[in-house]
This record gives structure tokens, sequence and C-alpha cells, in this order.
């Protein structure tokens, strides 16, 4: 907590431009983050687990990855009860507002609850609602609304964007698309039908263009919100941590990403796929040009790089980076000496380290070779791909589910964990009959009686479906530096009821009877064998191309184009929408995907494979051993995963019902 007292310090006396610390206008790299967690009125608020876990992912992200200077000159973080109404905007005012030049690099970042008060503006044609921001003092009932109104943050925004260009905003909250894996709780505060509280000495909600909602369209901001103004946002559990959904796959896939500049829309393309498929809310992208590089810099280092901590014993030390990093148990990294930047020279001949233990953000390596000095930078010489395996909880331990146990064991792409540590599937029974659940938590495959004489059978098949779905999806490889354009696109002719439907959460949305089709571009300077595995909510997963295997490279420079495909017969009229996961995997070296079409069940998983790719892909989707040992490298290079994501969705008519 000494963090986030001496914020309540720094406030208390004053303003942060008089205070000795950044004169006005000088500051180049400036963040706020706030996360709450804790909150005043818990009669009316539940407190949250992952809001401070965020804060903390954020900002070493700013500074590992962006350059941002570890000090509160820069970075600044409010806390719980650090984190009322007036410090926000306060600090806000006098933290970015008054430092920021017309080169400065801005992050603003929240989590923790979003609510809705009655529109005070006129602006909210559609439902009437401000969405709002819930900091720790705020209340509903007796308790007086302290809630900041998206109108408000759009006032603040105004100002803050006529001086630089460069603004982001990341909010981590139910509601916030205009305001613009785990079981974890709802990042939602019950509506008010009051006004939030007036604040004289704040002096927003007046200024500016407020009345337009921070999610109207401006040209000198990028807004990454986690939820559309009608969803909730949900925390995930990761290997017992909580963080909030958004917040922990999108610092995750920027740390991932390639080297060399990635821009907001390469980013969220990734990060929107995964949150939407598994927790069902919508994260969302605004602003004029998601094209920009992310946080207004250049490009990212050519060669990223870890930090290490310290020894452990004589032969053990500790790396600041983990699963959310990318870090993998068996990945070798070379030791270069603090402050170094050139990280070409002969990697293979500085001393070495062997990653032993991952955890989220920190790791636990055996020294290899040579010696080290603390704060060392670590450099990725090998990468070890491990086996991916999806968390299942038998929450209703029986003979039957002892059984159902028993025959997945020889699965590799299963594991069997405590509820406690975070799951991915969970097995119950209730009412005679054997319920399968997803994390969100819903149930995810259709009850089964407890008489039936194919029990065992029928479950332990939907759950290695649902691994292999879980495990597909998760399938990713940003580092690559392997160059496409994936698109899917909309039938041109035809009568096309798809661009009706167009949204900005995701690639496309079209009705049943409409046509589409899939392009890739290869902008790489090498020849490159393309895949299309679709990932359907319904728990399907299908190969689209190629069908029979053929092994035609896409030429570089080259354009790809599918036949038409459309959502007949695939949309029952008694469900709403389909939605679905494409995942496009280029490869150097051929690879045979039709494994995919094979039932982890049913069929038996195969032990030789073509080349380490074809290994790892199959281990994800069937569980099949992969023999000799754990170590399975591969070269990053090889292959690429882009995500995209569409929707198949009734369109109403002119009464209200589905066409």
């Amino acid at each position: 907590m000494a963090c986030v007292l001496a914020c309540c310090v720094v406030l208390a006396i004053g303003s942060l431009a008089q205070d000795g610390r950044l004169p006005k206008g000088e500051g180049n790299m400036l963040a706020l983050l706030v996360g709450i967690d804790d909150y005043a009125d818990n009669s009316s608020f539940s407190d949250l687990d992952g809001a401070l876990n965020d804060v903390v992912d954020m900002k070493s992200l700013l500074i590992e990855n962006f350059g941002f200077p570890d000090d509160e000159e820069h970075i600044m973080v409010l806390t719980d009860n650090c984190a009322t109404r007036s410090n926000i905007v306060r600090t806000f005012q006098r933290h970015l507002i008054d430092k920021a030049n017309e080169e400065t690099v801005v992050v603003f970042h929240y989590s923790g609850h979003g609510s809705q008060v009655p529109d005070a503006s006129g602006d909210e044609n559609t439902d009437k609602l401000d969405e709002t921001i819930v900091p720790h003092d705020s209340g509903r009932g007796d308790r007086p609304n302290r809630d900041i109104t998206d109108d408000q943050l759009h006032a603040l925004m105004v100002e803050l964007q006529g001086i630089t260009p460069h603004i982001t905003w990341v909010l981590d909250s139910c509601h916030s698309g205009s305001g613009s894996k785990g079981s974890g709780r709802v990042r939602s505060a019950q509506s008010d039908t009051r006004q939030p509280e007036h604040l004289a000495d704040l002096d927003i909600g007046g200024k500016g263009e407020a009345g337009k909602g921070l999610g109207a369209d401006e040209p000198r901001y990028v807004l990454i919100a986690a939820a559309r103004p009608d969803e909730k946002a949900r925390e995930v559990r990761v290997e017992g941590e909580v963080r909030g959904a958004l917040t922990y796959h999108l610092t995750r896939q920027i740390r991932q990403s390639r080297s060399g500049g990635v821009t907001y829309r390469d980013i969220m393309d990734q990060v929107r796929a995964k949150v939407a498929a598994v927790t069902y809310h919508h994260p969302q992208l605004e602003g004029t040009d998601p094209d920009r590089l992310v946080f207004g810099t250049e490009s990212l280092p050519a060669k990223r790089y870890v930090l290490t901590h310290g020894k452990l014993n004589a032969t053990e030390i500790t790396l600041a980076a983990g699963q959310a990093h990318g870090v993998t148990e068996g990945s070798i990294y070379a030791l270069y000496d603090p402050g170094e930047k050139d990280f070409h020279e002969n990697p293979e001949e500085r001393p070495q380290i062997e990653v032993m233990k991952v955890g989220i953000v920190e790791s636990r390596a055996k020294l290899l070779s040579g010696s080290f000095l603390p704060q060392s930078r670590a450099i990725e010489i090998r990468h070890n791909y491990p086996d991916a395996s999806v968390r299942v909880v038998f929450a209703s331990p029986s003979e039957k589910t002892g059984r159902i146990r028993k025959r997945l064991a020889g699965l590799s792409h299963i594991k069997v964990v405590a509820e406690k540590d975070g799951y991915d599937l969970l097995l119950r029974e209730g009412g005679g009959q054997i319920i399968t659940e997803g994390a969100a938590p819903i149930e995810i495959a259709p009850r089964i009686s407890l008489d039936d004489p194919n029990l065992v059978e029928k479950v332990s098949s939907q759950l290695a479906q649902w691994a292999k779905w879980l495990n597909i999806l998760d399938l990713n490889n940003a580092t690559s530096q392997l160059e496409v354009d994936f698109q899917i696109v909309g039938a041109s002719e035809g009568g096309s009821k798809g661009s009706a439907f167009q949204n900005r959460e995701l690639d496309l949305t079209i009705g049943p009877e409409d046509a589409f089709r899939f392009q890739v571009t290869n902008n790489s300077d090498k020849g490159l064998f393309i895949a299309l595995i679709d990932v359907s909510s319904n728990g399907s997963v299908s190969l689209l191309h190629p069908l029979d295997g053929e092994e035609d490279k896409l030429a570089p420079g080259a354009t790809w184009s599918s036949g038409e495909f459309d959502g007949s017969g695939l949309l029952d009229k008694n469900v709403p929408y389909l939605r679905d996961v494409v995942k496009l995997i280029v490869t150097a070296e051929y690879t045979d995907f039709r494994f995919v079409q094979q039932d982890p069940i049913q069929g038996r998983p195969r032990s030789v494979f073509s080349n380490p790719l074809e290994a790892l892909l199959a281990q994800a989707a069937l569980g099949s051993k992969t023999g000799g040992g754990r170590r399975r490298e591969l070269s990053a290079d090889d292959w690429l995963v882009v995500d995209r994501v569409f929707e198949i969705r009734h369109q109403p008519s002119a009464d209200g019902e589905r066409e």
C-alpha cells in the first residue's frame, strides 16, 4: 500500500506541476493508471480481484516495452481508497493535461466497475443512458453517486487532445464501449436513476464538447474498451491469479507481438478474438486511426529482452517475465550485461539460462553456463513449445466421473485441476445428469443422464472436443516476422445484407443467406503454405482449406481468394447468432492439417509427425503424445497465426421477429 498512500500525499500537497517534479508541458511520456478492487460501498458494489493486478501489468508493459521512466513524474498510479472521484479527475488534469506537450505520449488506463446513469445531455439516442466509471467513493441508495460519466471523460479528453494527438484510453470495465479464460467476477455496478453528485471544484462536464460521450469519433485518440455499452466485462483466472480479461489479453498480445512496430489494429484483431469467444463480451477499438502504432512509439524494440532479478542459489535466478510475456519452460536465453543494447554478436557464446518454472509475470531459470550480473538483459535464443492443456475441474467426484477421468488419462491436452486454481471446463452432477460448463460459467454441452449406458464415452468425447476447441482457439505465434494480409470479405453483388450488420468489434457480421469469402495476400519475401481453421461458438472445429491435402504455395506478393461461403443451414432459427473465429495459419514448410477433422477420443492420436509444427498442432487438437521428452523447438519465423471474427446473425423483420 506504500505507493497508494504516496499518491494521496502528493495530491494533498497540491499541483504536481508545482511540486518540484516535471514543469508544465515537459512530460514526453505520461500515464495515469487507475485500479479499484476495494469499494467503499460494499452493500452496492462487490469488490473485485484483478484490477490491481491490471495496473501492475500495464505499468510493467509501459516501462519494459515502451521505455516509460519508472517514477511518479511519468507514471501515476491511483488504487483503491486513493482512486476517489476528485483524485482521478484532479490527477488527470495536473498529471496529464498540465504536463503534456504536442509530442507527449499519454496513456489513461482504468480497471474497475462500470455502470450507467440517465443521459443528461441528449446524446445517447439508443438506450438513453450515459456510461460511467465507478470511483472508490461512489455509491448507491443512501450514498452519493460519484460516478464519472462518459460526457465528463470526454470533456477531459477534448482538453487533452487539444495539446497532443498521441492519446490512448484503455477502459477495462462493464458498459465501457461508448464510455469509452477463467471464471472470474463481472465488472458491473448496478445502474443508478440519479445523476452523479455535482462537485463544483472539479470544473468538468460543461467544458469542451461534453455531451458527445467518449465514444464519439475524434481524430486525436484511440479508445480500447472491454465491452459494448450493453455488455458486462469479466475477470479471468490464470494459474491461480486474477486479471481483467481485456487487460490480460491486451498486455500479453503486445508483449508477444513481432519486432519492428505494431498497430492497434494488429493487436486488437487478436485480442477481441480471444476475449469475445471465451468470455462473451466484445472488446472495442474506437477512434479514426486504428493503424496508428501502439502508444505512439516509432516501433517496438528490435530485440525484446527481459531482466534478471538475482540469484536464488548457486545455479538458479529469477526472470522478471512470465506467461504474460510468452515465456515457456525449457526455453533458452542468452545473457547480456546491464544496459547493453547490441544483442546480435554471438548469442550462443554468451552465458545461458534455461527456464525451469513459469509464473504469470515472473519465472525461475537455471544457469547453464558462464555467470551473470543482477539486472542483466536476457534474450531468448531457443523457444520451447510445451504441450497445450485445458484445465478441467471435476466438481462432483463419484464412481462414474472417476471412470470419465480414467478414460481421458491418455490425452495430453487435458489436465485435471482443483477448482481454486482456475479452470477452463467444469464437470458436475445435478438432477441425475452430468453437466458440462465453460469458464464463463455457462452450460456448453447437452446434459447427459447418469443412467445413460454410454455416459462415459459421451461425456469424455464432449470434454475432449472442447479441449480441442479451446487449444486451437488459443493457438498463437505473434512473434513471427512473416507478413500476410487476411480479410473476410462480404459479397459485393447479389443483394448481400452484410453491410447493414457491420460493426467495429467484429470483422464481418452477416445474415444467414449472405455470401462471404476469405482473402489472403502474402507480403513476405518467400512462398507460404496457407490453412484456414474455423473455430465456431457451437463447439465445432473445421478445416476450411485445404480440404484434400494439396501442397500449393502462395508466392510472395500473390493473393489467394476462397470460394464463396454462406450461413445457410448453420444458424438455427431459435439461436440468435453464431460467432466464429477463423484462424489463418501460414507456414514455410508444408504441414498436413487434416488431423483437425479427427475426433480426439474416437481416433487414435498419432505419435509420429512430418515436422515439429505438425506435432505441436496435433497435440493441441488431439492430445497426441509427442514422445521422447518435453522439448519441442521450432523457429517462430516458420509460421504465423492470424485470427478473424465474424457472426452469422438473424436480421429482424419489420415486426421485430427474426427472419
